[in-house]
């Protein structure tokens, strides 16, 4: 009998349900990760035949999540033998900071558009490879994950919020940030508004609304296009987002609920 064989767009369209992350999941800043939750290696698909593995690898790779330090070296091996695998890479997540892994990796992930950063580094892991990678790309989305009544000082947080701050100028690319917290703690206070700085910023994303001293500093922004709410309600009456301020309540608006957002293109 003649091996029957399918088209890679027909292939691409039975596999991409399997692999494709949810852009809402991806970008989420929930306390606890979706990613948490162990599930089986999405990377099976690779072993079925030759023409899965060509199909799959750019789907597998497109979205890629760092949750440990040995999830950070196997990626870091992978790319440094075929350095071609991290022009699929589109959007990183990196749950930590990893050690020197993340250098490699970025250095092989020059397409990257959409990044999430976390500040939740305990003292025992590292940065430095953040440190050194982050200024070697350009994202157009930067995601960043904290805990308003935990926010860490120690040497790898504050090397990572030196990195970004040394990045908000020269990343021209980025037009959307998302931020952790409506009202940062004293200590995250003006680098937040620094997160916010970047030449060609957009929308800014925050996890509620008010007319505070930080968001009016944000609204004032000349380029910014809007101010999306996240954790619109799904039940009942939706409250109206409005604010003494008229600029403000020309930017303001909900951002969609458990969907991929809207990308400015």
């Amino acid at each position: 009998m003649a091996e029957v064989t399918l088209p890679d767009e027909i292939i691409s369209e039975i596999l991409s349900p399997a692999l494709k992350v949810p852009d809402y999941k991806f970008s989420s800043l929930g306390p606890k990760s979706p990613f948490a939750k162990y599930s089986v290696s999405s990377s099976a698909a690779l072993l079925v035949c030759k023409a899965w593995l060509r199909v799959a690898t750019p789907l597998l790779y497109n979205v890629i999540v760092i949750r440990s330090k040995a999830q950070g070296r196997a990626l870091e091996d992978a790319l440094r033998t075929n350095p071609d695998l991290g022009r699929f890479i589109k959007k990183l997540r990196v749950e930590g900071g990893f050690g020197s892994s993340m250098h490699t990796i970025l250095k092989c992930a020059t397409n990257v558009t959409d990044i999430y950063l976390s500040l939740q580094i305990h003292s025992s892991d590292s940065s430095a490879g953040l440190a050194m990678g982050l200024p070697l790309i350009n994202p157009q989305r930067l995601i960043i994950f904290d805990d308003r009544n935990n926010p860490l000082k120690n040497k790898a947080v504050l090397q990572l919020m030196a990195t970004l701050t040394v990045c908000a100028p020269k990343w021209s690319n980025t037009h959307t940030v998302f931020l952790p917290y409506l009202i940062p703690p004293a200590v995250r206070q003006s680098f937040m508004l620094t997160m916010c700085s970047f030449k060609n910023i957009k929308i800014v994303s925050l996890p509620g609304f008010g007319t505070t001293p930080e968001l009016l500093q944000i609204g004032a922004i000349p380029t910014l296009e809007a101010i999306e709410v996240r954790n619109k309600p799904t039940t009942g009456k939706v409250p109206v987002l409005q604010s003494t301020d008229p600029r403000l309540n020309s930017l303001v608006r909900w951002a969609a609920p458990h969907a991929d957002l809207p990308r400015l293109k």
